[in-house]
């Protein structure tokens, strides 16, 4: 996990902060995260793709469940194709 600076203004004042912490591929497919999954609509995911910074993405990962999922993580370090993200 890493902090990540949050410099739009909008974004801010709806989160309450500047720093976000935020996943960050880190090379080692044994790290795991826990976290909450949540079912949401294609709208809802619509407009939190608007919420986030260009410093954000949205990825598809697979759970160690094997439910598929999408997951926001930091823009600057990306998984290669194929590998197991969750």
């Amino acid at each position: 996990m890493v902090s990540l600076q949050i410099e739009d203004p909008a974004v801010v004042a709806i989160s309450g902060k500047a720093q976000h912490t935020m996943a960050q591929y880190a090379g080692r497919a044994s790290d795991v995260l826990s976290g909450t999954v949540f079912a949401v609509t294609p709208h809802e995911i619509e407009n939190a793709d608007k919420y986030e910074v260009p410093a954000v993405k949205r990825v598809a990962v697979v759970l160690q469940s094997g439910v598929r999922a999408w997951a926001y993580v930091d823009a600057r370090f990306e998984a290669p194709l194929g590998l197991n993200t969750s």
